[in-house]
């Protein structure tokens, strides 16, 4: 709610703040340096990634070639370096077997972190440290793994600093946050169809959305759309469809109308209706805050997945809903490109295996694109990025918007009623209901298990819960 309510402010509104688990505090700007930990603060969130890396920076240091986030009286709970859970019986796909305790090099008291952060540049595998008074220096990876018995997030007297190993470690870090926090539910999960009948009926259908709540047009065209994802382009025209999934419809629906001219179309949480003349994919990006961005031909589709010599399809910072089959760990990649080619090399040799998911140094292997119960279709900035294995699986992917008549339904003059001249027939929709998605952090690691699909509420891009103070 206090996040809702800080992205009806726009630009006035810089970060929130949630005290005591109840109180919301609207903050115009920040003052990063002032920072400090509170045990009453609930959280404290950022809505621009350039407040949260002047934060980071205000109590920073920089050892070498590496700089480092830091945040001051404040525990980390993590893993040591390199290390993660045991595995489980008879499994192989968690880390080595935990130490008994972190490794630790003490110092002579009130040491700069600089000697802390030397050991950490120095030390395969890690990604943040955490000096503690009177001497002590914990070098850590997975950083808030509630499964880790070292450490405990949260203020901390008997820390002096945590610091985090470079700008992706401490956007990273947010992220992870970020995610903990309440989402509205929407009824999407990838893949399926969506027309003005199945829009009408569906929980996300909003109100005033114009052409969509009509008969519908059996000439519609069909196309290919990706929830919570922007890009720049040339903008046609902008008009207001209103939200959810009829705003969607009413959207295609525009684009339609407005022909040859129009090659895509965006429409975002509050229903605007973007129609773009031309676009530029390399400008493509997750936002929350976009309700679809939707691709006019099949083409267009499998272009912007911009897939390599082994046909994976790639979209970064991007998790996607589906069922698991095995999960990879990689201890030594922490993230990254060379992360994701690892990924997506272990789901090419695994035939059941439709697309993979890499994220917090683990690769998930998955099939069902369309449904599933593992995972959050949706923008994640702790997701490096999902592929997906093969052009029919890509296809799979995409949400089908047209607005079609349903079958058998009145349509234009001339057109027998549910009749299509679209290339591609849509595929029979799935089930939402059968999509519903929960939280779990278990020992497997960060992956959300479905009961449910979530979506954009907070447009916030980095958060630290439990205790912090910025006045």
């Amino acid at each position: 709610m206090c996040a809702r309510e800080c992205n009806k402010m726009g630009a006035s509104c810089a970060a929130f703040g949630v005290v005591a688990g109840s109180n919301c505090y609207l903050m115009g700007s920040i003052n990063a340096s002032a920072g400090g930990a509170d045990s009453l603060v609930t959280a404290v969130c950022m809505k621009s990634i350039q407040d949260w890396m002047a934060f980071g920076s205000a109590h920073g240091i920089a050892v070498s070639r590496d700089k480092y986030y830091c945040i001051p009286t404040f525990d980390v709970q993590g893993w040591p370096a390199g290390q993660g859970p045991p595995p489980a019986a008879g499994s192989d796909d968690a880390g080595p077997p935990a130490p008994a305790k972190p490794a630790v090099t003490d110092f002579p008291t009130n040491v700069e972190p600089t000697i802390c952060a030397g050991q950490c540049s120095t030390t395969p595998g890690c990604e943040y440290f955490v000096q503690t008074l009177p001497a002590g220096c914990y070098l850590k990876s997975r950083p808030f793994d509630s499964d880790s018995p070292f450490g405990s997030t949260g203020p901390s007297k008997s820390v002096d600093v945590s610091c985090f190993r470079g700008e992706e470690a401490w956007t990273r870090a947010g992220a992870i946050l970020t995610a903990a926090l309440p989402q509205q539910p929407v009824l999407f999960s990838g893949g399926g169809v969506l027309t003005a009948a199945v829009a009408a009926g569906g929980a996300g259908a909003g109100a005033g959305a114009g052409a969509a709540a009509g008969a519908g047009n059996a000439t519609a065209l069909t196309y290919y759309c990706v929830r919570e994802y922007g890009l720049n382009g040339t903008v046609l025209s902008n008009i207001t469809v209103g939200p959810g999934d009829l705003g969607t419809v009413a959207c295609a629906a525009a684009c339609d109308q407005a022909g040859a001219g129009c090659a895509a179309h965006i429409t975002d949480a509050t229903g605007a209706c973007t129609l773009l003349r031309d676009y530029q994919l390399n400008t493509s990006t997750p936002d929350s805050l976009k309700y679809a961005l939707c691709f006019k031909s099949v083409k267009q589709w499998q272009a912007f997945g911009q897939p390599d010599k082994q046909g994976m399809y790639c979209i970064k910072k991007y998790d996607v809903a589906g069922d698991g089959i095995t999960t990879r760990d990689f201890v030594t990649i922490t993230s990254g490109a060379g992360a994701v080619e690892f990924c997506k090399g272990q789901c090419t040799q695994v035939p059941e295996c439709e697309f993979v998911v890499t994220q917090l140094t683990k690769c998930y292997l998955k099939n069902n694109i369309q449904g599933g119960t593992y995972g959050k279709t949706g923008a994640s900035q702790i997701t490096d990025a999902t592929c997906v294995k093969g052009a029919d699986n890509w296809l799979k992917f995409a949400l089908q918007v047209s607005n079609q008549p349903a079958a058998g339904a009145a349509s234009a003059p001339g057109v027998p009623g549910g009749a299509s001249n679209v290339g591609m027939m849509l595929p029979a929709r799935r089930n939402a209901d059968a999509a519903k998605l929960g939280v779990t952090n278990g020992a497997r690691g960060r992956e959300r298990r479905a009961t449910g699909v979530w979506g954009p509420a907070v447009a916030t891009v980095g958060c630290l819960l439990a205790g912090l103070l910025l006045v």
